[in-house]
């Protein structure tokens, strides 16, 4: 009899067979979606569909609908938030009237976001076997900060169709390669961009196909991007495992279904809804791979120690007593110039920044503060003197003003690398670490200049 759906295997099977299969030359690659990322805070595209749905039925007249219907060339059934493919539409639909709003709000929802445990076993699977590859059409940087922080090592990030020449299927590095590109690279969201995958990334998926076989979790193939890939049977795919939620309310599109059909892929259904978390456990017990609290807090403390060493050593070599005695009157006499030089004339700009500098190397910061506040009062074009109260709000840890100061700064002069390097730290401190590597380029782009 002709088989008319694919093939399902339960959630053993599937360990079994990866499990098995670890011992030859089988490797394997994982495509992720916006499921995997669900417990890490991050809403899924089925939710966001949902979300900007109702904001469409509260906000727009029917006859806002239709303009923008008319400009995108779709019917009200291509709105319909209970498909997948649909969610592009929704997204342009939604922000139709202010583009640059809906990269923003991506922005505020991914970037306190945070790896869940599932990451764990994921990283060490990337780091330490030779499954080391992630596809993913996301724009959250949750694998390769999961990479970072449970084994210490950096990932290679292919965010950008232009970098697709870079993969190496030699390299046993953990490589992650963003389809859609990242938040920060310009990510691709809208329908226009989902028409078709760029001719850099079809040669890249030809080399990694002939070696990895994919595990596809929660993805849902509403693209017309890499789920074109999958349905072209051109290419050369060797088996494939697709997970979905269980039961009638998580349907596979006809399109998943007759490709898996074609490619003889295996469907596995998850009852949790943090299925990724739950796969990836399992996983990892199979492997044998020990808890993460262990790692986490032994690499926590040799950081701590290491910094605190370093101080230390700074602190006896940079300056002996006599020294410290001799930079302390220096200070003091350069605050009673200044503060001479402020009676003479108030207006005097250079001599609060002297001041303020002084105050800094006392340690005096609330001082410092006061003082650069009155030399931006008379002097508000001046990018340096917002960059130097941000590093004294970062000696404070007051993160956020800091931020403002920096961002300031680099409005009135972009071209500081040392700017670009101080808000790197600050992106890093805040979480937002896709905005730190990104003015860490952006500084080391200066610095060869």
């Amino acid at each position: 009899m002709k088989q008319t759906k694919p093939m399902s295997i339960s959630f053993n099977r599937f360990l079994d067979d990866v499990f098995c299969k670890t011992d030859n030359e089988t490797r394997f690659c994982f495509i992720l979606g916006s499921g995997a990322s669900k417990a890490c805070g991050i809403p899924t595209g089925s939710e966001l569909e949902r979300e900007w749905s109702e904001y469409i039925k509260k906000n727009f007249s029917d006859e806002d609908k239709a303009v923008v219907m008319r400009q995108m060339g779709i019917m009200e059934s291509d709105l319909d938030p209970k498909k997948s493919e649909n969610y592009f539409n929704l997204y342009y639909m939604r922000y139709s009237s202010r583009p640059n709003a809906g990269i923003e709000y991506l922005e505020k929802i991914m970037q306190k976001a945070q790896p869940s445990c599932g990451f764990y076993t994921l990283a060490k699977l990337m780091t330490s076997s030779k499954h080391n590859l992630v596809l993913t059409t996301n724009f959250d940087s949750m694998v390769e900060q999961g990479i970072s922080i449970y084994t210490g090592v950096s990932a290679q990030i292919i965010n950008h169709e232009s970098l697709a020449g870079y993969f190496d299927l030699r390299r046993e590095h953990p490589t992650i390669i963003k389809l859609h590109r990242s938040l920060f690279f310009d990510p691709q969201n809208l329908p226009s961009e989902m028409m078709h995958l760029n001719a850099n990334w079809k040669k890249l998926l030809h080399k990694v196909f002939t070696l990895y076989t994919p595990i596809v979790i929660g993805y849902g193939g509403g693209d017309n991007t890499l789920m074109e890939y999958l349905c072209d049977t051109n290419n050369n795919i060797h088996d494939l495992y697709w997970f979905k939620l269980k039961g009638d309310k998580y349907p596979l599109s006809t399109r998943v279904a007759d490709m898996l059909l074609k490619r003889n892929g295996r469907v596995i259904e998850i009852d949790n809804e943090r299925a990724f978390d739950n796969i990836m456990w399992e996983i990892g017990n199979r492997q044998k791979y020990n808890d993460a609290v262990d790692w986490l807090r032994d690499s926590a403390e040799e950081r701590v120690k290491q910094y605190n060493e370093q101080i230390s050593e700074f602190e006896k070599s940079a300056k002996t007593p006599k020294l410290k005695f001799e930079l302390k009157n220096r200070w003091e006499k350069q605050i009673s110039d200044a503060t001479g030089q402020i009676n003479q004339n108030p207006l005097n700009w250079i001599a609060y920044i002297n001041r303020a500098n002084a105050y800094d190397e006392l340690k005096n910061y609330n001082y410092a503060i006061s003082d650069y506040n009155k030399a931006i009062e008379l002097k508000p074009n001046q990018a340096l003197m917002y960059l130097l109260r941000a590093a004294i709000y970062c000696k404070l840890k007051k993160w956020d003003e800091a931020l403002v100061d920096c961002n300031k700064g680099i409005e009135l002069e972009s071209d500081r690398a040392k700017a670009y390097i101080l808000r790197s730290i600050i992106y890093d401190v805040l979480g937002r670490h896709d905005e730190a590597e990104a003015d860490r380029q952006k500084a080391a782009e200066l610095d060869s200049e």
